[in-house]
């Protein structure tokens, strides 16, 4: 029987992107989509590193964020074209240091900030967080 390690994640995102120039002065989820490349680079760092599964730069792109930074009706858009960079950086071919359960693929996971996890416990009850509802739903989706 093979052994395989745990399943390694990235983090820090929002940290490391301001190692490459993000100055917090603007939205970082608009941020991102102009500096798209800074963001690849940094998840094929985590890719080399071990993780199995990238988060998408969508902490906060839901509407109350985005409106408070003026950004209008593009949450959908946002999310859509968040979510694709990061699925282009896990569909690629960076190598990895752990061995991957046969048939398992890398994954993404969407990262959710306080605003939808403060109305997800509204509607399912104070001792939930989205993300224990979310996360595994997607990497059961997804075969992990």
């Amino acid at each position: 029987m093979e052994l395989y390690s745990p399943y390694l994640l990235d983090g820090a995102t929002g940290t490391q992107l301001q190692l490459r120039g993000y100055d917090g002065r603007e939205c970082t989820e608009k941020w991102v989509l102009e500096h798209p490349g800074e963001l690849k680079a940094l998840q094929k760092e985590y890719l080399r590193a071990g993780s199995r599964i990238l988060f998408t730069p969508t902490f906060g792109a839901n509407r109350v964020k985005l409106e408070e930074n003026g950004i209008f009706n593009q949450v959908e858009e946002y999310n859509r074209r968040l979510a694709a960079l990061t699925r282009e950086t896990a569909e690629g071919r960076a190598p990895s240091p752990l061995p991957l359960r046969p048939g398992a693929r890398r994954g993404i996971c969407p990262s959710v900030g306080l605003a939808p996890q403060r109305l997800f416990r509204q509607l399912f009850g104070a001792g939930r967080r989205l993300h224990q509802f979310c996360v595994p739903v997607h990497l059961r989706r997804h075969g992990y």
